[in-house]
């Protein structure tokens, strides 16, 4: 039902003009004075009212929802203080107790930048927007709740099955040392036992490391990767193959956290070291370039609890540091298969548990970076590590290649 607008009655030509044009509108439009009476409102705003009756000069607060009167009267009290100032103010606000949401737009004119002329509300139905960013929440939120779920079960569940394992392998070994030395049946049986429940060990602390990059926070401490390679190349790899040799390009600085790139570091070169050529000594090198050298998942989630850094030589690219070395290799067609937690290619006796580059892949994740495996049989292997420009900081001064015996 089309009405006159009551902008101006002495210009009846204007009015009509004005009438036809806002009631073409898909949004509601709403024009009150200063004493909050309705000068006019066009047909979409009296249909989502469900209301034909005429309202020129009635107060507005017949016709809105507590909510709804409750924003109007906000932003008019100040706009009225902060004139001419704050002009307008846009909003989403429930509409007849939340049935509906519409984004407000409420905008004041005024004679002289003082004067109150009227004030004019423009609605834009934003229903379907808002039921699916409800349902966007509801759902984070059941993930949330259930992630949460599933650390503290596999938390709960790694932690109580260290003392079972540990007196397994206790009474096991007491066993074994009391056994005469020619029964070599049972000390082989025991034997085995102690082995297996050594795996299990290994297998129960790899949950606990998962469970631990799950739900830690990662800090904003800056980290040197290039001590980190160098600590963890002189802790863990050489006391296991003291002939490795291991070639280091100038690394940046990231900002996470440390014990998680230590762990991400360890495990890359207990990868190599795990799968090295026996025919050949084990050389291990380590590069950084900048930009990224492969698609992210678009689907991967971006970390907000790392904060925001500007590296000073690379851009927003960020930075790829490349992992390679001289070992075995792998088929390429299981480029995706290794990051699989607990999953060994080729031999099943091969020592560790399979889950060190699942637990890479998380901790790197957990950066909100990305990484990517290349290789081929009898080629070596090399990961591709990539993290965005915010956790890269890019150190001051320039080192030359260093060779770690």
């Amino acid at each position: 039902m089309s009405r006159a607008p009551r902008i101006n009655e002495t210009d009846a030509e204007t009015a009509k003009l004005f009438g036809a044009l806002v009631n073409g509108f898909p949004e509601t439009v709403l024009l009150t004075d200063e004493n909050d009476c309705i000068i006019y409102a066009n047909d979409a705003w009296f249909e989502l009212r469900e209301t034909t009756i005429e309202c020129h000069g009635e107060p507005v607060t017949n016709y809105l929802h507590a909510d709804e009167l409750a924003h109007h009267r906000q932003r008019l009290d100040q706009m009225m203080t902060l004139r001419p100032a704050a002009p307008s103010f846009e909003d989403l606000v429930p509409i007849k107790g939340g049935e509906s949401w519409h984004s407000l737009l409420v905008t004041g004119w005024f004679m002289g930048g003082e004067t109150p002329l009227f004030f004019s509300t423009v609605g834009r139905d934003r229903t379907e927007k808002r039921r699916d960013e409800l349902r966007l929440l509801a759902s984070h939120r059941n993930l949330s709740e259930a992630n949460a779920e599933l650390t503290e079960m596999t938390s709960v569940a790694s932690h109580d099955l260290q003392e079972p394992l540990r007196k397994v392998r206790t009474f096991a070994s007491r066993l074994q040392a009391e056994l005469p030395t020619d029964n070599h049946r049972a000390i082989h049986y025991l034997d085995r036992l102690i082995a297996n429940a050594d795996r299990m060990q290994l297998l129960v602390e790899d949950l606990a490391a998962v469970s631990a990059v799950r739900a830690s926070d990662v800090p904003h401490a800056p980290i040197n990767l290039n001590q980190v390679v160098q600590h963890v190349f002189s802790t863990w790899i050489e006391p296991k193959v003291p002939d490795a040799r291991l070639a280091v390009e100038e690394l940046p600085t990231l900002v996470g956290d440390r014990g998680q790139i230590l762990a991400m570091v360890r495990d890359l070169f207990e990868n190599s070291v795990a799968f090295r050529d026996p025919d050949r000594r084990l050389q291990l090198s380590i590069s950084a370039a900048p930009g990224q050298v492969f698609p992210t998942r678009s689907s991967h989630p971006v970390n907000d609890n790392i904060g925001s850094f500007t590296p000073t030589n690379f851009d927003l690219g960020g930075v790829t540091i490349t992992f390679s070395d001289n070992g075995r290799g792998f088929d390429p067609r299981h480029a995706e298969r290794i990051f699989t937690m607990f999953e060994k290619l080729g031999d099943s006796h091969q020592a560790g548990t399979g889950s060190g580059l699942s637990i890479v892949r998380r901790i790197v994740r957990r950066h909100d970076g990305e990484i990517r495996a290349t290789g081929s049989p009898g080629n070596g292997a090399s990961f591709s590590l990539w993290f965005p420009g915010h956790v890269v900081v890019i150190n001051d001064s320039a080192q030359t290649n260093s060779e770690a015996a």
